[in-house]
């Protein structure tokens, strides 16, 4: 997926490298400690990719203290001069609505390090990916980073309601290494990857993927809530600090209709979460599946 920028609780889109499309979130804390071929797999088409991009600048809404991103809403937390080691979170695969017979859409779920400022390299991922294809949801496992040019790479298919659970984390070798296990299906993937970089940033994101290389999106999937759960985020040497709303990011397209929208969930001390939640754009446009 792609990488988002922070300045000034804005995102300054138009200075952001022509591959990075990053987000912008509601803070989450850079701590040691426990913050409570692709496109084969879902029919022909072009891969989706899981990297930096370039994005049309975004405005926040009026009352949103955080960020705004063309492509992004979730969290994001500056290791400042720390180093993040450990990122990890649980999901539910979302359900999505595929309004047209020939709907691409798509919806992105994922954790990740050195997505958020331009000039950080390292961008390392892995997450779920929902996408339309002839009218026809379906849903899959991946992982991504620079050194591919972050292209989704598949790890194995999922369902609409599986639990996942994923860690990302800085190897001794300097080295990054993920882990995604599906809790429904007890499907799973781990490896340790070959990019090294240190993690200067946390990430925590739901993603409007991009096709045919980073520079277009697919239309964002009308996507069920979508919660992070049991937050982790170790960094070196040890700190910790509470999520803060100037951390968040909000999703608004180009036009300036807001998309998708971070919200706190439950005690941050305890078992820290937070749901992202689709914005229809425009009165009569295609709204989540019930559930």
């Amino acid at each position: 997926m792609r990488r988002g920028r922070r300045r000034d609780a804005e995102v300054d889109a138009q200075r952001v490298a022509p591959r990075i499309a990053r987000a912008t979130l509601v803070g989450l804390c850079a701590a040691t400690t426990v913050l409570t071929p692709f496109s084969s797999a879902l029919g022909s088409g072009a891969p989706l990719r899981a990297g930096p991009g370039h994005r049309t600048p975004a405005t926040k809404s009026s009352r949103f203290v955080g960020s705004a991103s063309s492509a992004w809403a979730g969290f994001v937390v500056s290791a400042e001069s720390r180093n993040v080691q450990v990122v990890s979170a649980r999901w539910n695969v979302p359900r999505i609505a595929c309004a047209k017979k020939n709907s691409s859409a798509a919806t992105a779920a994922w954790i990740g390090v050195n997505g958020w400022v331009a000039t950080t390299p390292g961008l390392f991922q892995v997450g779920t990916n929902s996408r339309c294809r002839a009218g026809v949801a379906s849903s899959v496992a991946w992982w991504s980073d620079q050194s591919i040019g972050y292209a989704q790479r598949f790890l194995f298919a999922a369902a609409a309601g599986d639990q996942i659970a994923a860690t990302v984390r800085h190897l001794p070798s300097g080295k990054w290494s993920y882990e995604l296990r599906d809790l429904t299906s007890h499907a799973s993937a781990s490896r340790a990857e070959t990019l090294r970089a240190t993690g200067r940033s946390a990430e925590w994101i739901v993603e409007d993927p991009s096709a045919n290389g980073l520079s277009r999106r697919v239309p964002l999937a009308p996507f069920t809530r979508i919660t992070f759960r049991d937050l982790t985020l170790t960094t070196a040497p040890s700190s910790w600090r509470r999520l803060t709303a100037r951390e968040a990011v909000e999703m608004v397209s180009g036009r300036g209709a807001l998309e998708a929208i971070p919200r706190f969930e439950g005690e941050w001390d305890h078992r820290p979460s937070f749901s992202v939640t689709y914005v229809a754009p425009r009165k009569g446009a295609p709204q989540p599946p019930s559930n």
